[in-house]
């Protein structure tokens, strides 16, 4: 700059003559002075301009109850996930550890390929086996790649086939802008996220996993003799971190997803881009410190989202649903009520498909290479989804159950969560609670038409605000729920007829992630399971 500016003042000075000894000195003075302000400029403005020098960064921060964003910088930006995307794989084993498809006590196969793989690595042989809940503490602790192919191919059948199902189920989950081309985050320049997406992840595996969640937070690991210790080092050093996974590879710099719990909130915080370590743990406190000072205070119980258990399942056990799930998926045993059309059903699925093809996606959704997923075929029920016996219902986030004697006839309208469930302790009253026992017909051939699993979204007196419960939840979640079959079913009661809203259609993951979208909208939600008389 000082060349420059000097160069540029004195071809200035000869065009105008100025060659006196006084025209001179007020020249150096001006051009010293501009020089100043220039340093001065350059020095404030270097905070900015490394920033923006460092486009590998990305940072998010949310409060892990509500949803809010706490504080953000170029989340939506699609980066590279590195190891991140194991969180993602482990997302993948406890989902199916949930269904029963695989179990901790499960032994698993070493391929040729998985042993070749690079390292960060248990250097597995070929041939050999690895028990399930020893591959999901490599993965924590380790980071093993090894390891993350030998369950994606006890997942997928091969690691290209289990990535595009971590794609899908990740699209299915609200993770719009990414893309998977493997299980263990080694460098391919189409496997991109971002910091919102991984946010996402982090907020729906700890509420939906958290027995399984806990393994995030195991400091150290032994596997045959050799000790590992967990990358992520602000277990232990940061107050309330319980997790979740680092990240690092030369095209992402290191990421981190983080969570902590304190004071009865909980946050997550993600980082990508870090240039060191050291830095990007230095940076992740910094916003978790400013997180916690703004995020909500509501506890985990009012928050629908059980408190992390210290100790983790046992080896033995497949754990059939978490506390959370259970508040919307354990639907009784029961006749499924009939699917009766009234004469405005018609006119109601009109309605919503016009209000649907101009609805606007979720905000905190990027449209960036969404992919158009087809819905999944009905769900074979595992064997370990076993329905209560004699269930009652209780909705959640609704008060204690009132039976029909006790309610106000014809006031207000019913929550959608008529259909049976187990009694749950709640946290806010709802109106004209209708118990289900007095609610039973056969199905009718339509049942067999769709998905395995329905969400309902309420249950009204007029079938005006029954199409529009149906309308707006689509508007509120299109990519789960454009390709539903909308449903208005009424139900004779003693004291006159509800109109159910529903949505059918569907698989079980599709009806989960539809509600978990919906509730946080605001827009209470039930995932049935659709069952049939034999």
């Amino acid at each position: 700059m000082t060349d420059v500016c000097g160069s540029h003042f004195h071809s200035e000075n000869q065009a105008l003559g100025t060659t006196k000894p006084g025209a001179r000195k007020a020249t150096k003075l001006l051009s010293a002075a501009l020089i100043g302000l220039t340093a001065i400029a350059i020095i404030g403005l270097a905070p900015l301009n490394q920033a923006f020098a460092n486009s590998k960064y990305a940072s998010i921060v949310i409060d892990a109850y509500t949803g809010e964003v706490l504080s953000s910088d170029r989340a939506d930006k699609r980066l590279f996930p590195a190891s991140l995307t194991k969180i993602m794989t482990l997302f993948m084993v406890f989902e199916a550890l949930e269904k029963g498809q695989i179990s901790l006590d499960e032994r698993l196969p070493v391929s040729k390929r998985a042993a070749g793989m690079q390292p960060s690595k248990l250097h597995l042989k070929q041939g050999s086996t690895i028990r399930m809940e020893d591959a999901i503490l490599a993965l924590v602790t380790k980071s093993a790649n090894d390891v993350a192919v030998v369950i994606a191919e006890r997942l997928g059948g091969s690691e290209i086939q289990f990535a595009r199902k971590m794609t899908e189920r990740a699209r299915r989950l609200g993770m719009a802008s990414t893309t998977f081309r493997n299980a263990s985050g080694l460098p391919n320049r189409y496997q991109r996220s971002t910091a919102r997406d991984m946010a996402t992840l982090g907020r729906v595996l700890i509420s939906r996993y958290p027995e399984y969640y806990s393994y995030f937070s195991t400091r150290r690991f032994e596997y045959a003799g050799r000790k590992y210790r967990n990358h992520n080092r602000l277990l232990g050093s940061y107050d309330g971190v319980d997790g979740i996974k680092t990240g690092y590879i030369n095209a992402s710099g290191f990421n981190l997803v983080a969570s902590a719990q304190k004071d009865g909130r909980r946050i997550i915080g993600v980082v990508f881009g870090g240039r060191t370590a050291a830095r990007r743990n230095n940076h992740t406190v910094k916003l978790l410190d400013r997180g916690f000072a703004t995020a909500s205070r509501r506890n985990l119980v009012l928050a629908g989202i059980p408190p992390i258990p210290k100790a983790r399942p046992s080896s033995t056990t497949v754990v059939a649903a978490t506390v959370a799930e259970e508040r919307l998926l354990q639907v009784a045993q029961m006749q499924k009520p009939e699917f009766v059309e009234s004469p405005a059903t018609a006119i109601a699925v009109a309605s919503l498909a016009e209000r649907a093809a101009v609805a606007e996606p979720q905000p905190d959704v990027a449209p960036e290479d969404m992919l158009t997923l087809e819905p999944s075929a009905a769900l074979v029920p595992q064997p370990n989804e076993k329905p209560s016996a004699t269930p009652r219902l209780v909705v959640a986030g609704s008060g204690p159950y009132v039976q029909p004697d006790a309610t106000p006839n014809g006031q207000g309208d019913v929550s959608p969560n008529v259909d049976p469930a187990p009694e749950l302790e709640q946290d806010h009253p709802v109106n004209n609670e209708i118990p289900v026992a007095s609610i039973g017909t056969e199905p009718t051939a339509l049942t067999s038409l769709l998905g395995g699993w329905s969400i309902q979204v309420g249950a009204f007196r007029s079938e005006d605000r029954t199409s529009a419960a149906i309308a707006k939840a689509v508007s509120l979640a299109p990519g789960l729920l454009s390709w539903a079959e909308p449903l208005i079913k009424p139900i004779v009661t003693g004291r006159g007829t509800l109109y159910r809203a529903r949505l059918a259609g569907l698989d079980k993951d599709t009806a989960r992630d539809a509600c978990d979208q919906l509730e946080r909208a605001g827009v209470g939600c039930l995932a049935v399971r659709n069952t049939t008389s034999q």
